[in-house]
């Protein structure tokens, strides 16, 4: 009996060296590989971004952040592509403003006359996050009704 205890003891101290040893082997293996993919930039990818690029993962944490979704982030990155091809500034640097008459701003061509309310906001509209911030609001209280200039170009897209 004594010895049938010391082979079940010995048994378990194998049984738990060698979950052990696979625990401690399979947790440097995939930490390895965690730290080797782990992106060096803070959007998680594996190179830096176009400006375009990050207005768009603005934009797609904006939405999430305010309840929205996928299709809502859909429909306002089709906005901002028919507006501006997703530019906030122009060759020189300056603020795009629309070519018609020059009273539409940046990504989301928003126009002069909501600047005060974006204001109010605490937001500017030159800048590419408070364009696309203006932008979120605009859509939360009108829907697509101020793009409608260029629904025909986003209605289309994808």
């Amino acid at each position: 009996e004594k010895a049938q205890h010391q082979a079940r003891l010995i048994g378990l101290f194998l049984l738990c060296t060698a979950v052990l040893t696979l625990g401690c082997v399979f947790g440097y293996y995939y930490g390895r590989i965690s730290t080797q993919t782990a992106s060096k930039y803070p959007h998680g990818f594996d190179r830096p971004l176009s400006a375009q690029e990050e207005w768009k993962y603005y934009l797609y944490n904006k939405t999430l952040a305010t309840g929205g979704n996928w299709a809502k982030y859909d429909r306002l990155r089709d906005i901002g592509e028919a507006e501006s091809n997703w530019r906030q500034f122009n060759k020189d640097g300056q603020v795009l403003l629309g070519y018609k008459d020059g009273k539409d701003v940046g990504i989301f061509q928003i126009r002069e006359i909501h600047r005060p309310a974006a204001e109010k906001l605490g937001l500017n509209i030159d800048t590419p996050e408070g364009n696309i911030d203006f932008a979120l609001h605009l859509y939360e209280k009108n829907g697509t009704r101020d793009w409608n200039a260029s629904k025909n170009k986003w209605l289309t897209m994808r």
